[in-house]
């Protein structure tokens, strides 16, 4: 099954708010505006700015890096659900079942058919072509749009 990580919505501004430090623009911006304003600009009688200049600018950072990786967060799940309720042929008691690629587990054996898509690491069992060679598109992996072989066990 396909998942990507998150978390509930109720811990989705401080896991954001910690990835933040993490990327060096956001980075830098948060320790320059931390620093300013933890050090003196929200004192009156010493700033040279009012606490305005510098809360509002990183707020409006915050605020729209948060919304981006919210929708992202949402588009991610909404496409691992799609993939996830894909249909496959599964080996299950002897006969081929139609199910579910969230159903699949380890070690079940699966029936593919040319130009399939598949949505986790499979050992190769066996192929109809000759020499038991497969064709792969790893497009989805690494951007590779040319088919590479691999032989079969």
């Amino acid at each position: 099954m396909t998942s990507s990580p998150g978390l509930p919505v109720l811990f989705f501004s401080q896991s954001d708010a910690w990835e933040l430090q993490f990327t060096f623009a956001e980075g830098w911006f948060l320790q320059e505006c931390g620093q300013d304003v933890g050090d003196s600009q929200l004192i009156p009688a010493i700033s040279s700015l009012s606490w305005f200049t510098t809360v509002v600018p990183l707020l409006l950072v915050l605020s729209i890096t948060l919304a981006k990786d919210g929708s992202d967060d949402i588009n991610r799940h909404r496409n691992d659900r799609q993939v996830n309720n894909r249909k496959v042929d599964v080996l299950i008691d002897g006969q081929l079942k139609t199910e579910k690629w969230m159903n699949v587990q380890v070690g079940d054996i699966i029936k593919l058919e040319n130009n399939q898509f598949v949505t986790a690491d499979l050992l190769l069992l066996s192929s109809s072509e000759p020499l038991n060679l497969i064709y792969i598109e790893t497009a989805e992996l690494d951007g590779s749009e040319t088919k590479t072989h691999r032989n079969t066990i």
